[in-house]
């Protein structure tokens, strides 16, 4: 059987793939030795570390290159995942008039959408809180987004 490799970028993870061999559960931020073969990510979740604890995500999708994938023999094969998460944001206006729907998705840096959840030690903490600017950047109003 041949064996290729794969690696993440230095975040720790919880990685479940499905092969045309086995499944496989992964734990770590290094790399791993896997039998060749075509992947499909079956579930992610990131873990980041600092001075109050330790931050997770889960992730709900995942672009193109990276749903499926192939370790090649003797080749390594790198998932961008997790890093500097971002929070992407979208306004709808309502159909009657006056409010806005605004929305938010956590992005890693392959591009993998988080959440919508943020957990500290095993703790949902709060939804994110948002600053309405003008374009002069005076702060218009504020608060704090709501899960569902």
């Amino acid at each position: 059987m041949d064996y290729g490799t794969l690696a993440v970028n230095g975040t720790d993870v919880r990685l479940r793939l499905w092969s045309n061999i086995a499944g496989q559960t992964l734990f770590g931020s290094e790399s791993w030795k896997l039998p060749a073969g075509q992947y499909r990510i079956l579930s992610l979740e990131t873990f980041q570390r600092d001075s109050k604890g330790i931050w997770s995500l889960t992730a709900s999708g995942y672009p193109s290159s990276m749903s499926s994938f192939v370790i090649g023999p003797d080749k390594t094969t790198t998932l961008q995942v997790g890093g500097a998460i971002r929070i992407r944001t979208s306004a709808t206006r309502s159909k009657t008039g006056g409010d806005y729907l605004i929305s938010y998705q956590y992005v890693g840096q392959g591009g993998e959408l988080y959440g919508p959840s943020l957990y500290r030690n095993g703790q949902r903490q709060p939804a994110p809180g948002i600053r309405i600017l003008d374009e002069k950047g005076k702060v218009l109003a504020t608060d704090r987004l709501k899960y569902g």
